[in-house]
């Protein structure tokens, strides 16, 4: 008896599906798609529980006779393509023929659709990829189809599924962006009777954006145009609204979204000399015209991947035409901004001491506050400067966290248990304790710091929560929007207090203790994106973990800021109280040590 046998039909159906659909998100990309390519002006897309539940999308295009109906349902039935040759010439968005037979065997399934000028419209059911009836109905002319219960014949995969917020966030992601790249449609997005998105048509590209991408307004936006044999079209954000990742970049080929390589890698080039943070991202919608035949769309069973013909000819039109839609725009060329100051003594020399009287020193609550009490401390001394006795108020509307008055001595070089002998790079701090000598890294030593005070302050069940004078509205994407929403609880052991408040916006009532360079709009934002950026994590320990050594990182000093001597030993301090010293919360050395031995012989003096 032969080992390999052919799979039986259902099962290779629902195997196929796991191809196309991944998450309810999938589902709506397909419909959606054959939506638009029936020519519909007005899309409508319900979900209920986060689409696991219920998906339901309505659309008033050129609808189905009974007999189109059912043959919708055969895998590889389309009216998009009839010989190969077509997809050298292909301008749809589905032709496969699998979306709809690969929906229906993991789902039930009912359709609802009547041609325009029809007598009457046609209902069919069917489930687990079965069909169970076809009946005539009456309904408007277009399509509806509702999809229930998805994955109800695969457990396993449905186990797979996230929170109903989570999987809305991702609904609602796909829908805005489906909707930028159609602007002529007016989109719809319900959940639960609740309206989340209202799109109507003839919104300009920059509104859209704004409407959609919620994190930017319309004037922050640059248009973009260009191109030579591939027409470019779409917008960049102003250098002041950047993000710590490419979430907010999004790509469009013949108006097909597209996850794409060299698109990024051209738009990493073209604006790599006008933006000054390598870290930082710009928002960046673009769309790219080819013809069909230079590019080929089927690559990958949910056709977000393509190949160009010509890949180096697309790379160098995208970044000419962001550099010189940038220049159009008034933005002025710069060089990448590096803060590591031009000194060529080995060691930069530090700053004088400051002097007594309350003399602004650099050193914050923001940088050092929990160093004062939960982190170790400064050394004690009567003599010694005051640092951060700082309370005005803030322009975005909130208070100065409270501070604690740190003391530290007047004479540093010669203080006992150690001898700071200068910053090397604006990034390394070289101390020297008998015959040892320890580098250490200003920003990761920081960082730990921050992060065992926070989990002190937790554990102790201490305040972590600074309240904001007046609570901040900050515009997030849809997706991190129903991430934030979902993790509330969680946030607020990390000393966050937010409500959602919209589809795009969460409303910011306080922020972590004592961290008070995170309290502006741009660096919460920033914050709340980072922390966001890990949806995977769904062990509550894990996230909370994260979220906190964002939070410390985040706050902590930067490579490239010149530190004062009383700052740099208030650092070594604190270091010398932490539990762990030998990493920061992301794993990397907080310092090296080199003994005296080790350097006789590295000269092979022993």
């Amino acid at each position: 008896m032969p080992r390999i046998a052919v799979l039986d039909r259902s099962v290779s159906e629902r195997i196929a599906a796991g191809e196309v659909i991944e998450r309810p998100s999938s589902v709506v990309k397909e419909l959606v798609e054959n939506s638009l390519d029936a020519g519909s002006d007005w899309i409508r897309v319900e979900i209920r529980d986060g689409g696991k539940q219920a998906i339901i999308v309505s659309d008033n295009g050129c609808g189905m006779s009974e007999q189109d109906a059912v043959l919708a349902l055969a895998r590889h039935a389309t009216s998009k393509i009839q010989t190969l040759d077509d997809l050298d010439t292909l301008l749809s968005l589905g032709f496969r023929g699998e979306a709809i037979p690969s929906i229906a065997s993991v789902s039930r399934m009912e359709i609802w659709t009547k041609e325009h000028g029809g007598d009457g419209g046609t209902r069919v059911q069917i489930e687990g990829g079965e069909i169970l009836d076809v009946s005539p109905t009456g309904c408007p002319s277009g399509t509806r189809i509702v999809v229930e219960d998805l994955f109800w014949n695969l457990p396993a995969r449905r186990k797979f599924l996230r929170s109903p917020l989570t999987e809305q966030g991702h609904v609602a992601d796909l829908v805005g962006k489906m909707a930028l790249s159609n602007p002529a449609v007016h989109w719809l997005l319900v959940s639960k009777d609740r309206t989340l998105a209202d799109l109507p048509p003839g919104t300009d590209l920059s509104g859209r954006v704004a409407q959609v991408m919620g994190k930017v307004r319309p004037h922050e936006l640059i248009p973009v145009s260009g191109g030579g044999f591939f027409a470019l079209s779409g917008v960049v954000s102003i250098p002041t609204k950047t993000w710590p990742n490419r979430r907010n970049q999004v790509f469009f080929v013949n108006g097909r979204l597209v996850h794409s390589p060299i698109l990024a890698g051209a738009v990493s080039e073209g604006l790599a000399r006008y933006f000054p943070q390598p870290s930082q991202h710009p928002m960046v919608v673009l769309f790219v015209q080819s013809p069909p035949g230079e590019v080929d769309v089927n690559v990958h069973p949910t056709k977000s991947e393509v190949r160009f013909s010509r890949p180096g000819d697309v790379y160098r039109e995208v970044a000419t035409a962001l550099q010189e839609s940038l220049e159009a725009g008034g933005l002025n060329l710069v060089e990448r901004a590096y803060s590591i100051p031009a000194n060529t003594a080995f060691f930069s020399p530090p700053p004088a001491p400051p002097t007594r009287g309350g003399e602004e020193t650099g050193w914050s609550a923001g940088r050092g506050e929990e160093i004062g009490e939960d982190a170790g401390g400064c050394r004690q001394a009567g003599e010694g400067a005051r640092i951060g006795e700082e309370t005005d108020r803030r322009p975005w509307g909130g208070t100065a966290p409270q501070q604690m008055v740190m003391e530290l001595p007047a004479a540093y070089a010669a203080a006992p248990g150690g001898q700071i002998l200068g910053q090397l790079g604006g990034t390394y701090i070289l101390v020297r304790e008998g015959d040892t000598l320890f580098f250490l890294d200003q920003h990761n030593i920081h960082e730990r710091i921050h992060f065992e005070a926070l989990n002190r302050r937790r554990e102790s069940r201490k305040s972590l929560s600074q309240g904001l004078l007046f609570p901040l509205h900050l515009d997030v994407g849809p997706k991190e929007a129903a991430f934030l929403a979902e993790k509330l609880p969680l946030l607020r052991d990390v000393g966050f207090d937010l409500e959602s408040f919209g589809l795009n916006r969460v409303l910011v009532r306080a922020v972590p203790f004592g961290f008070e360079k995170l309290a502006g709009p741009d660096q919460i934002r920033d914050l709340l994106t980072e922390i966001s950026a890990r949806d995977d994590l769904r062990d509550p320990t894990l996230f909370l973990e994260h979220a906190t050594a964002t939070v410390a990182c985040k706050a902590a000093l930067k490579a490239g800021e010149v530190l004062s001597e009383d700052e740099m030993l208030c650092l070594w301090d604190g270091a010398k109280s932490l539990a762990n010293p030998s990493v920061c919360p992301h794993g990397r050395p907080v310092m090296i040590q080199l003994r005296l031995e080790d350097l006789h012989r590295m000269f092979k003096r022993k």
